[in-house]
C-alpha cells in the first residue's frame, strides 16, 4: 500500500523520515528522564533505589547494541520496510511489561525490548533514507531526521510533566507506533528491490519519490553499479586489521565516538529531570526539562545552517571546548552550592549551562562523529568496521548512563561533571593528532593523510 494522493517528491521524502522511527527513537532514549524521579519518590506501584535507577537509565543501550549490528543483515535479508514495521512488536511488549509490572525487573525487561526497537530503527532508518533521497535533499533530510528525534524528546518532556508513568508510557509509545505504522503507505527501498532483482518494483519506488521529469533509468543504473561494486569488496571481520591505514581509521572512528559519549550527552538525556531536582533551582525540574528539550530541537536546525560553513575539525574543537566549559559551569554550581553559597543568579546556571551545552553539542560533536566515520573508513572494511563502531558506541553509552547515578551518590555531583569536562580536553588533543580533516577530501586523500599520521 502506498500514498496515492498528489504530493511533491521532497515532501514524500520528509514524510518518510517521520515514519521510520525517528520520533520514537527520541522518546525511547528519554523515557527514563521523567519516570525515574516518579519511581524514586514512590509515585508508582513500587519505589526504586539509586542502583535500580541506574539500570533503568542505562539498560536500553544494552538492548540497542544487541540488535543494532545484526539489523543491517536483517534489513538486507527481509527488507527495510518489513524490518521497520516488525520493530513495533518490541515496543508493544515494552508497554505491556510496564503496565503489568509490579517490580523493577519488569521495567528492566521492558527497557531491553525498547532498546531492541531503538537499536534496530537507528540502524535501518538512515539506510532507507539515504537510499530514497535525492542528492540535493540528502543532507537536509538527514538533519530533519535528527531534528525529529529531538522532537520525540520534547514530547516526552511535556508528557512526563503531566502524566503518571504508566499513562506517560502508553501515550508516548502509542504515538511512536502510530507514526511507524504510517510507513505502510510508503514503498520499499529501491536499492533493496534491486538487490532482489525486482527492477520494476525499484522503478515504481523511485517514481514515488521523484518528480515526473526525473530520469529514473539513470538512477536505477547507478544503483545497479553500486551493488555490483559492493559485491566485489565483501570482507571478513578480521580484515579490518589488515593494514596500517585500516587500523588507524578504525581507531580514529572508535575514538571520536567515545569522546562524543564522554560529553555527557546521554546522561543529560536520560537523567535531566533528576539533575534539575538535585540542583534545587527555582524552576520546576519538569519545566526545566521542557526548556532543554526545546533547545535540543532548535539547536539541530541551527546546525543544519552552519555545519558546512567550516572544516569538520574546526567545529569539533568548538563543540568540545563549548560542551566542556558548560560542564565546568554545571560543576561549579554544585561546588558553590556545597560551600553554602547561594543566590538567585546561581539558580539559573543549571538550566543555562544545559541549554548552551546542547547548542555546542549540535554544532560539532552531535552530527559530525558519525559523518566522519562514514568518510574515514575505507570501502573494503566499511561494513564490519561500521558494525564494530556502532556496538562500541552503545557499550560506551551503557557505561556512562549506568555509572552516572552511582557517581553522584558516591562523590559530590561537581566531580562527575568536572570529569566530563576534562575528557573534552582529551577530545581536542585526540582530534588534533589522530583525525585527519575530511571535508572536501577524496577517499584517497584521506587514506594518505591517515598513513602519514
Amino acid at each position: 500500500m502506498m500514498i496515492s494522493f498528489k504530493l511533491t517528491s521532497q515532501i514524500k521524502q520528509y514524510a518518510a523520515a517521520a515514519c521510520v522511527g525517528s520520533v520514537y527513537t527520541g522518546m525511547s532514549y528519554t523515557w527514563s528522564s521523567p519516570v525515574i524521579p516518579q519511581l524514586e519518590h514512590g509515585d508508582g506501584p513500587f519505589t526504586i533505589t539509586t542502583e535500580e535507577a541506574s539500570w533503568i537509565g542505562s539498560i536500553i543501550a544494552f538492548g540497542a547494541g544487541l540488535l543494532a549490528v545484526p539489523s543491517g543483515y536483517l534489513a538486507d535479508r527481509f527488507g527495510r520496510k518489513r524490518c521497520t514495521l516488525i520493530l513495533t512488536l518490541p515496543i508493544i511488549i515494552f508497554i505491556i511489561l510496564v503496565y503489568v509490572g509490579n517490580n523493577v525487573y519488569y521495567i528492566y525487561a521492558g527497557r531491553i525490548f525498547s532498546g531492541f526497537a531503538t537499536g534496530g530503527l537507528s540502524a535501518v532508518a538512515p539506510v532507507y533514507l539515504t537510499e530514497i533521497a535525492e542528492v540535493k535533499v540528502r543532507a537536509p533530510l538527514n538533519s530533519f531526521f535528527q531534528a525529529l528525534i529531538y522532537c520525540g524528546s520534547f514530547c516526552n518532556a511535556v508528557f512526563g510533566k503531566y502524566l503518571d508513568y504508566k499513562s506517560f508510557t502508553l501515550i508516548s509509545n502509542a504515538l511512536g507506533i502510530i507514526l511507524i505504522f504510517g510507513f505502510v503507505f510508503f514503498p520499499e527501498s529501491p536499492t533493496f528491490l534491486m538487490m532482489k532483482n525486482d527492477r520494476t518494483g525499484a522503478e515504481n519506488a523511485l517514481k514515488f519519490y521523484r518528480d515526473d521529469h526525473t530520469n529514473i533509468k539513470v538512477e536505477l543504473d547507478a544503483i545497479s553499479k553500486e551493488l555490483e561494486m559492493k559485491a566485489k569488496v565483501k570482507v571478513k571481520f578480521w580484515s579490518i586489521w589488515s593494514s596500517k591505514v585500516a587500523k588507524r581509521s578504525l581507531l580514529a572512528c572508535l575514538g571520536i565516538i567515545f569522546f562524543q559519549i564522554c560529553t555527557g550527552i546521554d546522561v543529560l538525556l536520560h537523567y535531566s529531570v533528576s539533575i534539575f531536582e538535585i540542583a534545587g533551582s527555582n524552576m520546576d525540574p519538569y519545566t526545566s526539562s521542557i526548556v532543554v528539550a526545546s533547545a535540543q530541537v532548535l539547536s539541530t536546525f541551527l546546525a543544519v545552517n552552519i555545519i558546512e560553513k567550516f572544516k569538520r575539525k574546526t567545529f569539533i574543537y568548538i563543540s568540545a571546548a563549548g560542551t566542556g566549559i558548560m560542564m565546568i559551569l554545571l560543576g561549579m554550581f554544585f561546588h558553590l552550592k556545597g560551600l553554602g553559597i547561594d543566590s538567585a543568579f546561581l539558580n539559573f546556571i543549571p538550566l543555562l549551562s544545559t541549554v548552551l551545552f546542547f547548542v555546542f553539542f549540535f554544532v560539532g560533536l552531535g552530527p559530525l562523529p558519525w559523518l566522519v566515520v562514514g568518510e574515514l573508513l575505507p570501502v573494503e572494511i566499511k561494513g564490519p568496521a561500521s558494525g564494530l563502531t556502532i556496538l562500541f558506541g552503545y557499550l560506551a553509552t551503557f557505561f556512562f548512563s549506568k555509572t552516572f547515578p552511582l557517581m553522584i551518590k558516591m562523590f559530590e555531583p561537581q566531580y562527575t561533571f568536572y570529569t566530563y569536562a576534562i575528557s573534552m580536553v582529551l577530545c581536542i588533543i585526540f582530534t588534533k593528532f589522530c583525525i585527519p580533516e575530511t571535508k572536501g577530501k577524496t577517499l584517497q586523500e584521506i587514506q594518505e593523510k591517515l598513513d602519514s599520521l
